[in-house]
């Protein structure tokens, strides 16, 4: 399955952010500790269930993703485009 993408459309725009049972944060912090972080959090939830991992380092858009479907943690089921420096991925725990 694929990731869906959505944009960031301000107050004004239709897309709508999907639901998450948690959220992590990881402004701020660099590789590889995005994925340990997001690792953690995901160990937290119940299969199916979602979380929402906010990234604020470039190379952590592409690593998170890889290394969370590498080590069939979960799957990226919605990414938001890139905006600000920030991009957040929903990532749905297996």
């Amino acid at each position: 399955m694929t990731a869906t993408s959505i944009e960031n459309k301000g107050a004004t725009g239709v897309a709508a952010e999907p639901p998450a049972d948690a959220t992590a944060d990881l402004r701020g912090k660099k590789c590889p500790m995005t994925f340990v972080y997001a690792k953690l959090e995901l160990e937290k939830l119940k299969r199916g269930r979602v979380l929402k991992v906010i990234l604020d380092y470039a190379p952590s858009f592409a690593n998170v993703p890889r290394s969370v479907e590498l080590q069939d943690l979960g799957e990226v089921i919605c990414d938001s485009a890139e905006h600000d420096g920030e991009k957040t991925l929903w990532i749905r725990k297996k």
